[in-house]
């Protein structure tokens, strides 16, 4: 919970957004603690028909209707605040990245706004915000009948336990090699992208040319190659899922081999290895889904940490109001492009009131010294200062305001 909150912080999410948040998390505890009402409800069944019942049947059965509506109640509730925490989270970044997408050092990256807001987002919905959630729930759900079996049995209990923490612990241990092949999808998403952006760009040049064979061809390579990431990363998963449900399969049979000799022995009654059984359910289950569910949150890690990275603002810019400009100073300015010098070591200065014209051949770097100027390109080397104020510690929006 900690984490997925200290996340939307960093993407820039409001109040409310945590505050859903930590509320979706809350009822994903609560409806894993009323999942073990099922196994209640199966020993007071097997008692009934055992006639081992405590309690008159009209009364069991309204308990039972009550800890149902109940169950009904908190998981319509927490399906629906689930439901706005996603609407808010997935509507806050998506402004902030727009927002950012103007920022000047992140403009050149267009690619990877596009990768996030046709991907990513969905990604950080589907492996990290529900499943997140669903992680609550589910390790709520098996510590409780982990507890109860305890109750029942130390050694069944355990047995189970130890299967329990073995499952898990495999999980973590596979979790960076989870985000390594989650995040090569998104990098080779990004590079299709980029491709094929810059195919459609240029198509009236492509048929100009007759180059539609070679640039299909092309295409199909970098499809290849995302398809690719994509089919590894789901054999990874699914080979690790697969486990998780052998994992499961034994702890059932386990419990059966070991619910059967202690019924035998006396040490537990029919029903009570029927809902002894039905508490292994109420662990094994949760325990595949909590390891899908770990693999989903560690794979959607780096997404998530790209995104915020997208998401944050240029940390060196600050809100100053720079007032009427009345000098602009360049110093031993150096600009590239494609490995030759636009120009190198600039140093001039212009003042306020007084006319200055740029005069150069094509491709001299006259619209580059002005795009640094206003921030439209970085500086590499040297410095730009304004009313003496060094260019990049001025905001974007304000140096817009008095240059343009």
């Amino acid at each position: 919970m900690e984490i997925i909150c200290r996340k939307i912080s960093y993407a820039g999410c409001n109040t409310r957004v945590k505050f859903l948040v930590v509320l979706s998390v809350l009822l994903s505890i609560c409806s894993g603690m009323l999942s073990i009402v099922f196994a209640y409800i199966v020993k007071i069944t097997v008692d009934y028909a055992t006639n081992d019942l405590r309690y008159s049947f009209v009364e069991t059965v309204a308990n039972i209707v009550r800890l149902l509506l109940l169950m009904v109640t908190i998981d319509l509730s927490r399906n629906i605040v689930i439901a706005k925490t996603i609407f808010y989270v997935n509507s806050n970044i998506k402004s902030k990245l727009f927002r950012s997408f103007f920022d000047n050092q992140k403009r050149n990256h267009d690619t990877d706004f596009i990768s996030v807001l046709s991907n990513d987002i969905s990604v950080i919905e589907s492996d990290y915000l529900r499943a997140g959630f669903d992680f609550a729930a589910l390790i709520t759900t098996c510590t409780i009948s982990s507890i109860a079996l305890f109750t029942y049995s130390i050694a069944h209990g355990a047995l189970i336990l130890g299967t329990s923490i073995f499952l898990v612990a495999i999980s973590y241990l596979l979790k960076d090699k989870v985000g390594s092949k989650r995040l090569v999808v998104s990098t080779c998403n990004e590079h299709y992208i980029s491709k094929v952006k810059d195919m459609f760009y240029g198509g009236l040049v492509i048929r100009q040319f007759l180059a539609i064979s070679r640039m299909s061809n092309e295409h199909d390579e970098v499809n290849k190659e995302l398809e690719k990431s994509k089919q590894r990363f789901l054999l990874f998963t699914s080979t690790v899922n697969i486990f998780a449900t052998l994992m499961t399969m034994s702890m059932f049979v386990i419990s059966y081999l070991v619910g059967g000799y202690f019924v035998l022995n006396g040490i537990y009654s029919i029903s009570m290895m029927m809902s002894a059984i039905q508490l292994v359910n109420n662990i094994a289950g949760p325990l595949e889904g909590m390891t899908e569910a770990i693999n989903k949150i560690n794979g959607a890690k780096s997404i998530v940490n790209k995104v915020c990275n997208l998401c944050i603002d240029n940390k060196n810019e600050v809100d100053t109001k720079i007032g009427k400009i009345n000098e602009i100073e360049i110093m031993n300015l150096n600009f590239s492009f494609k490995q030759a010098f636009a120009f190198e070591d600039i140093c001039v200065s212009f003042f306020q009131g007084k006319k200055y014209a740029l005069i150069g051949e094509s491709g001299s770097g006259k619209s580059t010294l002005l795009n640094l100027l206003v921030k439209e390109q970085l500086v590499e080397k040297g410095q730009i200062y304004v009313n003496g104020k060094d260019l990049t510690g001025i905001s974007y929006n304000d140096i817009g305001t008095h240059i343009s």
